[in-house]
């Protein structure tokens, strides 16, 4: 196949192509990404607060490494996991025994890599609760990233009332990492090295050519991804970092629910609506020729909506 010419390369037809997926997910969605590299943005609905899902899990690994580097939590510092503390759902807590000791900076990893939620509900509470994580995020002019409660499925009683937040201050909480300007420098490295080891790729990355193991074997590669992924229901959220070497940094936050498909199948049809931005922003913005054998994965989701589009 080799280099060839892009289909996605003037910005009208990126705008034709995230129509396209809109026109498709028959639902609501809502998208903020941004080119660190150029300025430019592409949005829909950016400001529209949604659900975030799982997704919450990043202010609150933010705050975690605010307090840490305020000097009031020692990431080294261990909790005991009790039987009461266990939640179900997503993560791997869950299946320990109770009496499990682990470090803070462990749970902060497990919270965002298989997103754990017992981790994420003992973080929540060592923090000081859901309210110090929203004045932070009020504080770092994001104030509508908004966690409501702990994970509890008997309160989780609508997609909205765990957390909520607008994708462009979402994605505005990612370029902050990416600048390093997120707590400190030192700290934004690590947090990102954290998102850098996310298990779940079946959204934004889904079709693009990023190999996760690649450096446990000593393999290069152009892309790299650090992202958080939430799914409540039919709703799928996605917010994260996609690095092409040399220079482009894609931040961008991501959600939709097409409807009342809530069996969280592989192949639900919002994670591919998330997929396929995902992959129409790759397109759009990478740097240099094109050449697909290296930047993405074949699909024929991606050729049909290719095909809606007329691209």
């Amino acid at each position: 196949m080799g280099v060839e010419a892009k289909r996605i390369g003037t910005r009208q037809q990126m705008e034709l192509a995230i129509d396209a997926v809109v026109a498709q997910a028959g639902g609501d969605v809502a998208l903020a990404a941004t080119n660190l590299t150029t300025g430019e943005t592409i949005e829909r609905d950016a400001d529209r607060s949604m659900p975030t899902a799982s997704v919450f899990k990043l202010p609150l690994l933010a705050e975690v490494f605010r307090q840490a580097n305020a000097g009031g939590l020692d990431l080294d510092e261990r909790m005991t996991l009790r039987g009461e503390d266990v939640v179900l759902g997503s993560g791997i807590l869950r299946d320990f025994a109770p009496g499990l000791q682990t470090s803070l900076r462990d749970l902060a990893t497990m919270m965002i890599i298989v997103s754990d939620n017992t981790a994420a509900n003992l973080l929540l509470d060592r923090v000081g609760g859901p309210e110090r994580v929203n004045a932070t995020m009020r504080e770092l002019g994001l104030p509508s990233i908004v966690v409501h409660r702990q994970i509890v499925f008997g309160e989780i009683t609508t997609n909205s009332s765990l957390a909520e937040a607008a994708p462009r201050d979402l994605m505005q909480l990612v370029a902050m990492l990416a600048r390093e300007e997120l707590v400190s420098p030192a700290a934004s490295r690590e947090m990102l090295a954290i998102l850098g080891r996310q298990r779940y790729l079946e959204q934004a990355p889904r079709f693009v050519a990023f190999r996760p193991y690649a450096g446990d074997f000593a393999m290069t590669q152009s892309i790299k991804v650090f992202n958080k992924t939430g799914m409540i229901n039919g709703l799928r959220a996605d917010t994260g970092l996609i690095m092409i070497d040399p220079t482009v940094q894609i931040a961008y936050s991501m959600v939709n629910d097409t409807g009342t498909d809530d069996s969280y199948r592989q192949e639900h049809p919002s994670d591919i609506v998330n997929a396929l931005i995902g992959r129409v922003l790759v397109e759009y913005w990478w740097p240099g020729e094109w050449n697909p054998e290296i930047a993405v994965y074949p699909s024929p989701y991606v050729d049909a909506l290719l095909a809606q589009a007329g691209l």
